[in-house]
């Protein structure tokens, strides 16, 4: 489903302010996102602990009750229009800006393809977009999880996780969800186009191996160019293309 952006359109200037709920525990954020959207534009909803968060291809965002941020963005395309596939980019951006404007000397963050963030060499957040059409109304939302304050793994991610305070970094759960909002609203009044160029930019995939988890075969690819929505054309050494969305896992060095 395609939208025509509105160019003029800015969210700060419309003093359009989202409607917030915190709950102890929550299904899913992404779950009572939509259905605040039910009565509401545009909302932002945040959580203790979810029982069943969502990543991508149907596994769960884990994380323990009180240590981390849970949080959903969301919006009615009856506000702003535009291409559901920017809310995956915005999303990604937002997490990984207001990352790095509280980052110290030892933390080195990279937005990595499709949907996740890292702190030096390891996952400190994830983010998922997703979108519902409602009695002819569209909406989407965007998730995003950050490991805040934990510093105890479960095996199934301990290698592959890291937290803010295992950075050295400490901060309220309450100013991630400001610096978050702040910046998706800002991205939402920016020209979509000058986003994409951003997120191409940070992504900083020219040149490098990038390999195809799924692939029984260890064959390296590079990257040939972004299609309009995002997906990635690559190229193998053989002159083999292949198309990656948003399902794919790609593993590459960041």
């Amino acid at each position: 489903m395609m939208f025509i952006w509105r160019k003029n359109c800015n969210l700060q200037d419309m003093n359009l302010e989202p409607k917030y709920k915190h709950h102890a525990q929550v299904n899913s954020t992404n779950d009572a996102a939509f259905e605040m959207l039910k009565e509401n534009d545009c909302i932002v909803v945040t959580a203790d602990f979810q029982n069943n968060g969502r990543g991508r291809n149907k596994k769960k965002w884990l994380g323990n009750k009180n240590e981390n941020l849970f949080y959903t963005f969301g919006i009615n395309h009856q506000i702003i229009e535009i291409p559901v596939y920017m809310f995956q980019i915005i999303g990604g951006l937002a997490a990984f800006y207001s990352l790095n404007s509280i980052k110290k000397n030892s933390a080195n963050f990279r937005l990595k393809y499709p949907n996740d963030v890292y702190a030096n060499g390891k996952k400190i957040a994830g983010i998922i977009s997703e979108s519902n059409v409602n009695q002819g109304n569209c909406s989407s939302i965007i998730g995003i999880g950050i490991n805040n304050k934990q510093v105890e793994f479960s095996d199934e991610i301990a290698e592959n996780a890291i937290s803010l305070i295992l950075l050295g970094i400490e901060i309220n759960t309450s100013d991630l969800v400001e610096l978050l909002t702040d910046n998706i609203i800002k991205m939402l009044g920016m020209n979509y186009n000058e986003i994409f160029e951003l997120w191409k930019v940070e992504l900083n995939l020219n040149n490098k191996e990038i390999k195809i988890i799924s692939e029984d075969k260890n064959e390296n690819y590079y990257l040939k160019n972004f299609l309009e929505d995002g997906r990635l054309i690559l190229i193998s050494e053989n002159g083999d293309e292949r198309i990656i969305n948003n399902g794919d896992s790609i593993r590459y060095k960041l």
